[in-house]
């Protein structure tokens, strides 16, 4: 059974999830009935326990979850289109392109055998339809804007000649490239020690207001839903428990906070 958010908003959203459920065969019930909205410009956080449903609630939104692996029922609007209704050809043009994704393991996200001028480039012409040296300036452009000073030495690199930090702010750059509406950023400074991790969120704050983006942020981390969110969905055993401003949630929990 869904929570209500009291004083809800009601502006057509970006995304409204309605009635989510996301079944792992053969009978795993890790996602129950979850309905949400996400305003354009806002950023919605999402918080729980380790197996709460947090990422398997995030990866349903484009499908990202196989048929084979897990049923998905309900209902993702994306300015008014259900998402799960689309075809697979279909859903393709709002994966990173309208939805873009930053997950918390960039270090397996990025491939280890080409450069990173080489996945730049590639995400570039996928989603931009340019290429040569339009699609190279258009990687280094990116790379400064998540504070790269150098980026043409750091585009011959591979990924394993990187920190940490500095492959976060290429998978942040990756995600730009095809400017999304919205990001879905699944616990992204988690495997960040805790200087790194302020830079990165600091980022993804500036970015996100610079570029009017609406973002869903994951975390296990009060402190950090705290700092980022607008508003903060509380998730436990696979449902919404919680739901309101942020300020709100976290000072006056009506759960187990």
């Amino acid at each position: 059974m869904g929570v209500k958010e009291v004083g809800a908003r009601h502006a057509v959203p970006l995304l409204q999830i309605e009635n989510l459920s996301v079944k792992y065969h053969p009978d795993v019930l890790a996602v129950k009935g979850v309905s949400l909205t996400l305003a354009k410009g806002e950023i919605m956080g999402i918080i729980g326990e380790s197996g709460s449903g947090k990422s398997t609630l995030a990866l349903s939104l484009t499908r990202l979850i196989p048929s084979s692996v897990a049923e998905i029922r309900g209902k993702v609007l994306f300015n008014r289109t259900d998402l799960l209704s689309l075809s697979e050809k279909e859903i393709i043009h709002y994966r990173g392109k309208k939805i873009a994704y930053i997950f918390q393991e960039p270090g397996t996200a990025l491939n280890p055998v080409l450069t990173i001028h080489d996945q730049i480039d590639e995400v570039i012409e996928i989603h931009q339809g340019v290429n040569g040296r339009q699609a190279e300036q258009r990687g280094e452009f990116l790379l400064r804007e998540v504070g790269i000073p150098h980026p043409e030495e750091l585009m011959k690199s591979y990924p394993h000649q990187l920190s940490g930090g500095m492959k976060q702010r290429i998978m942040i750059a990756m995600a730009l490239a095809c400017n999304p509406s919205c990001l879905v950023a699944d616990e992204p400074t988690s495997q960040l020690d805790v200087t790194i991790q302020a830079q990165i969120l600091m980022l993804l704050k500036k970015i996100q207001k610079e570029h009017g983006i609406s973002m869903v942020f994951i975390t296990h981390d009060l402190g950090i839903v705290g700092q980022m969110a607008d508003r903060v969905a509380v998730m436990y055993a696979g449902e919404i428990v919680e739901l309101g401003k942020t300020e709100g949630v976290l000072k006056h929990p009506k759960t187990f906070l």
